[in-house]
C-alpha cells in the first residue's frame, strides 16, 4: 500500500509540475514553485508530502537491505538484536550521507539504472532459467555477457560524471537557499 501511495504522490506532482512549466521544469520540481525567492504555502505543503512519502518508503527499503546483510554477514545465525539495531543504523547513516553529499540525485539513479537494470533484465532471468532446467545453455551465457558488458560500459560513462558538475549542480544549492528562506 505503502508503495501504490507513494507512485501516486511522485506522479501526480510530477504531471502537474510537467503540465505547468512545461521544458522549463527544473531537475528538483519543487524550485520550479520558488522561482522568485517567494515560499508559498503550497511549496511549503509540496515539500511536506514528498518529506512523508521518503518516510513511508524508507522501511520498504531497508528491511531487505538488512536482510541482505545479514544473511551475508552472518549465515545461519538466529535473529539478535545486537545486529540488527547495527545494521539499521549504519544503512541509515550511508543514505543520509549520500543523501547530503550528492547534489543532483540523477546520478544516484544512473548508477542504480546501470547495475539494477543489468541483473533484473539480463542476469536473474537467465540464472532462474538455468534453475528451473538445471543446465545452463549457450544463449543463456551471450545473454549474460552482453548485459554485463552494456553494465560495464555504462559504469564507464556515468562514474567520470560523479566526479564532475554538471550544468544543473546549482539546484542544491539553490534548494538549500529556499530551505533556509521558511524561517
Amino acid at each position: 500500500m505503502a508503495m501504490v501511495l507513494s507512485f501516486m504522490i511522485y506522479m501526480s506532482v510530477g504531471m502537474f509540475g510537467v503540465l505547468q512549466f512545461g521544458p522549463s521544469t527544473l531537475d528538483i520540481i519543487l524550485l520550479n514553485y520558488n522561482a522568485k525567492g517567494q515560499t508559498s504555502h503550497l511549496t511549503v505543503a509540496i515539500s511536506g508530502v514528498m518529506a512523508g512519502t521518503v518516510m513511508i518508503c524508507l522501511p520498504l527499503n531497508v528491511y531487505p537491505l538488512r536482510c541482505l546483510i545479514d544473511e551475508v554477514c552472518f549465515p545461519g545465525r538466529p535473529f539478535s538484536y545486537k545486529r540488527f539495531i547495527p545494521e539499521t543504523l549504519a544503512i541509515i547513516a550511508v543514505a543520509f550521507t549520500i543523501a547530503v553529499t550528492v547534489e543532483n540525485i540523477g546520478k544516484i539513479f544512473d548508477v542504480t539504472g546501470a547495475t539494477g537494470c543489468m541483473f533484473v533484465s539480463y542476469l536473474f532471468p537467465c540464472l532462474f532459467v538455468s534453475k528451473v532446467l538445471r543446465r545452463w545453455g549457450v544463449l543463456m551465457g551471450v545473454v549474460c555477457v552482453v548485459g554485463t558488458a552494456f553494465s560495464v560500459v555504462s559504469l564507464w560513462k556515468i562514474v567520470p560524471e560523479l566526479y564532475t558538475k554538471t550544468p544543473h549542480s546549482n539546484s542544491h544549492e539553490q534548494l538549500t537557499t529556499w530551505t533556509f528562506d521558511l524561517q
